[in-house]
């Protein structure tokens, strides 16, 4: 009987060993981190879009809590989320101006004529992937064909008039 005893009372002994040494290096080499990120990324939308002009949401929160970065930087989530991280902040923020798009021919569809009538698949990169960039006579301008309204989760994007 202590032939099968023993192994388990050091095999026990080993693994209550093993446990406290891990939980000690749990808490000495523990990342800190600094208490307002948490609270700015449960305010933005987690969307990871880069148009705040940091990688993702956590790089943007890190540059606002740590950096200084502008509060006002979150274009999908507008006033209501800059707001919130004024208030996570301890400052004011004023009211960003809602960002169109500009598009340089001025185009909607009775300005930036068609090229030639495209029948293809009704997709903005199959369009764009042909020779001269789509059917549209401006190569700047919007094909019209709503693939960026069908990946945009926060139905922030229409067509109106051929432009999104």
């Amino acid at each position: 009987m202590t032939e099968i005893l023993i192994p388990i009372a050091i095999m026990a002994g080993l693994g209550i060993v093993l446990a406290v040494l891990l939980g000690y290096a749990a808490d000495v080499f523990a990342v800190k981190q600094e208490p307002k990120v948490e609270e700015i990324l449960l305010v933005l939308p987690g969307v990871n879009c880069g148009g705040c002009g940091f990688a993702g949401c956590e790089a943007y929160a890190k540059g606002v809590a740590l950096n200084g970065a502008s509060p006002s930087l979150c274009t999908v989530g507008g006033n209501p989320v800059a707001n919130q991280i004024g208030d996570i902040m301890g400052v004011k923020v004023n009211a960003q101006e809602v960002m169109v798009a500009y598009v340089k021919c001025n185009g909607d569809c009775n300005k930036a004529k068609d090229k030639y009538e495209y029948h293809g698949i009704m997709d903005c990169v199959s369009a764009a992937a042909l020779p001269g960039g789509g059917a549209k006579s401006c190569t700047y301008g919007c094909l019209g064909l709503g693939t960026c309204v069908g990946v945009c989760e926060f139905d922030a994007i229409i067509i109106r008039d051929g432009i999104a």
